[in-house]
């Protein structure tokens, strides 16, 4: 059975003087500060504890290289482009 976790995506930490682009380049890239950057790459939520503790637990092995990812993750996000958008890939 899949476990459901409840996240709260309202939380975020403030992204001041962090150095995030989005932020630092507002009169660059838009011509004003005077506008909330809203990107999907760079979200302003704060990163759920189950994911920072699966980056912690495979830091913990000295060496980081290319891994051969597993056919449950392409499953994964294929059973979610179905179910969120209708939409269907096959392998």
């Amino acid at each position: 059975m899949e476990k459901k976790v409840n996240y709260d995506f309202r939380a975020s930490a403030c992204r001041k003087d962090t150095n995030a682009e989005k932020y630092t380049l507002r009169e660059e890239l838009f011509g004003t500060q005077d506008l909330e950057p809203v990107w999907v790459a760079d979200m302003d939520i704060d990163t759920p504890d189950f994911v920072l503790n699966a980056v912690r637990q495979r830091l913990e092995h000295p060496i980081i290289g290319y891994e051969d990812v597993p056919k449950s993750a392409f499953n994964a996000q294929i059973e979610w482009m179905k179910n969120e958008h209708g939409i269907t890939f096959e392998l």
